[in-house]
């Protein structure tokens, strides 16, 4: 429902930037690789905070990128199965225009988002508590030496590796 309700804004913002140029276009302009330049503003349009035009909703612009390209998809699959070629061909165009735009488009989107999640996930806050981390070291200190000791258990090179990462100090 979501992602329906991106799409329509995403065509209604196509066709206000193609009506600044004194075209007229429906929604299956959207896909036409010849209208990709309307496309990419309704896009960036979309992905601003209304209040601050330099600040990048990345999240939004990346759900945008999939949404275009899992629409092409469906679409190239309906001309194919309608056996409507052409329109099929026209389709991979688009596609081969989204792909080789997609770093200049959507690049700025993709690193705001990796960088905060590398920020988030480093956070002193996120790391686990250091008590729970030392219950955890103490357990695997009691346990391991049983485990290996065992007449039944098979110990291999990748078990131990792990245990190694759990038994170091500190």
């Amino acid at each position: 429902m979501q992602d329906m309700h991106n799409l329509a804004s995403l065509v209604l913002a196509f066709q206000t930037a193609a009506s600044e140029d004194g075209k007229m276009l429906v929604a299956e302009h959207v896909l036409d690789w010849r209208n990709f330049p309307y496309l990419e503003t309704a896009i960036t349009t979309l992905s601003r905070n209304t209040n601050e035009q330099a600040d990048l909703k990345a999240g939004t612009k990346l759900g945008l990128s999939y949404i275009v390209k899992k629409v092409a998809k469906v679409t190239k699959v309906e001309y194919l199965i309608a056996d409507n070629d052409d329109k099929a061909r026209s389709m991979d165009n688009f596609v081969t225009v989204l792909e080789l735009q997609w770093p200049s488009l959507f690049g700025d989107a993709e690193y705001k988002v990796t960088n905060h999640r590398q920020e988030r996930l480093h956070k002193p806050a996120e790391l686990p508590v250091e008590e729970d981390i030392a219950t955890v070291r103490q357990y695997m200190l009691e346990v391991i030496p049983k485990m290996t000791t065992h007449e039944y258990f098979f110990w291999t090179s990748s078990d131990s590796v792990c245990c190694e990462i759990l038994l170091l100090p500190g």
